[in-house]
């Protein structure tokens, strides 16, 4: 089915004759299939590139609107933004993205907002003028170069690229540790037992003062401080307590 030096990638309908979802990549990259939940509401077919790692996704929506697409497809866009760092997803949603007044393509795009994904596609891909297909990424700098109409379909082919990859930014914190072990214990009493009585004709602050100096000397000695820096991992805000809940209800 696929060129020479190409490798397919697909998805069939379990329930239903013809259909299924698919996409067709060169030979040169290394590309592994990957599944996550089965949806009710759409199609869909994955696969993670290495070097860097992206993943890709095809997804098709039929035209027949569901009440429950959006919490579906949310669900699936949670998924893949706690699993990966750079997505891309090309799509057949059979939403009028290009109609603002439509709730049910506004409600959709407010979801892609808030989880950071962009949508790029601004002009017709389908031959009665709507915006039907749509190329979705997240960490990952993209620009649509053209909409095409190959005569094979309805749909147009939309070609794209991506330009770079955009660093996610996690904040950085350095920690000062100490391993203390009975072996460090061990010899922090035997230290101690070492220690010269102090003057007590000094004052009490003093005393303290050059106790502590000594304990702390001591400490040093068999177990210093070591540095490590440690990377905060990025949130998922709509991953509440709530929610989590809820999935370990469901389980």
């Amino acid at each position: 089915v696929s060129p020479p030096d190409f490798n397919l990638n697909f998805s069939t309908r379990s329930s239903k004759r013809g259909g299924g979802t698919a996409f067709i990549s060169s030979s040169i990259l290394s590309a592994k299939p990957v599944l996550f939940d089965h949806f009710t509401t759409f199609e869909y077919t994955a696969a993670v590139f290495s070097s860097p790692q992206i993943l890709c996704v095809t997804v098709y929506r039929p035209p027949k609107q569901s009440a429950i697409f959006i919490q579906e497809f949310s669900e699936f866009l949670s998924i893949l933004h706690n699993c990966f760092e750079r997505i891309i997803l090309a799509s057949d949603f059979n939403l009028l993205i290009d109609n603002p007044s439509d709730p049910f393509s506004r409600e959709f795009l407010n979801i892609l907002s808030y989880m950071d994904f962009s949508q790029h596609v601004m002009q017709p891909t389908h031959n009665r003028g709507h915006t039907l297909g749509l190329v979705i990424t997240y960490g990952l700098s993209t620009g649509v170069s053209s909409v095409v109409d190959l005569a094979i379909s309805d749909d147009f082919c939309v070609f794209f690229g991506i330009t770079s990859i955009i660093q996610q930014e996690t904040s950085v914190r350095t920690v000062m540790k100490r391993h203390l072990t009975p072996e460090v214990a061990a010899g922090f009493m035997e230290v101690c037992r070492k220690i010269p009585p102090n003057n007590l004709s000094a004052s009490c602050d003093f005393i303290v003062d050059d106790f502590n100096s000594g304990l702390k000397a001591a400490l040093d000695l068999l177990s210093p401080f070591k540095i490590q820096k440690l990377q905060s991992k990025l949130t998922t805000p709509w991953r509440n307590e709530n929610l989590k809940q809820l999935k370990r209800n469901c389980r």
